[in-house]
């Protein structure tokens, strides 16, 4: 069975992920760079949207809520840094505008780690957002089961990408 669609826009999007969320067996990704299929999850990207088979790979090895925390700080990062460049270095998913780091996640045992760089004049939040080195760099620590404000994650990545 061959799925076809040359149509555009978010909600013709939902409709893909949702129709190939349904098919049952083996099917191939004719377009891997803008689709991704993480743990019958199904995410389709924009065509400026560059999305790395790497970063996919480390993500699908993750435990499963760290799974879902990963791509949804994917999904984020993409939503809010026009054009961001996605690339697995140092072994793990770091995010580039116009060659400069803006953010990378690090999954540990326990935890998944968000980073943004550029930060010094992000303000530390107690219990939340902690300082790293000389304050360039904030991280949040995001645990299985602990609620997430991908939004103010999202406020706090767009702050600090304006300057790259």
């Amino acid at each position: 069975m061959a799925l076809s669609a040359n149509i555009h826009g978010q909600k013709s999007n939902s409709l893909i992920a949702e129709i190939i969320s349904h098919l049952r067996g083996e099917f191939q990704i004719a377009c891997p760079g803008l689709l991704s299929v993480t743990a019958g999850t199904v995410r389709i990207y924009d065509k400026e949207k560059t999305v790395s088979d790497e970063v996919t790979q480390y993500i699908n090895k993750q435990q499963p809520w760290q799974i879902d925390v990963c791509e949804k700080l994917r999904a984020m990062v993409g939503q809010t840094v026009p054009g961001v460049e996605e690339r697995l270095q140092y072994g793990k998913p770091h995010y580039l505008k116009n060659g400069h780091y803006a953010a990378v996640i690090a999954v540990a045992k326990d935890k998944v780690s968000f980073m943004v760089f550029n930060a010094t004049d992000v303000a530390e939040v107690k219990g939340f957002l902690r300082s790293l080195g000389n304050g360039e760099r904030k991280a949040v620590d995001i645990k299985d089961g602990q609620a997430v404000d991908y939004d103010a994650l999202a406020r706090i990545l767009g702050q600090t990408v304006t300057a790259l």
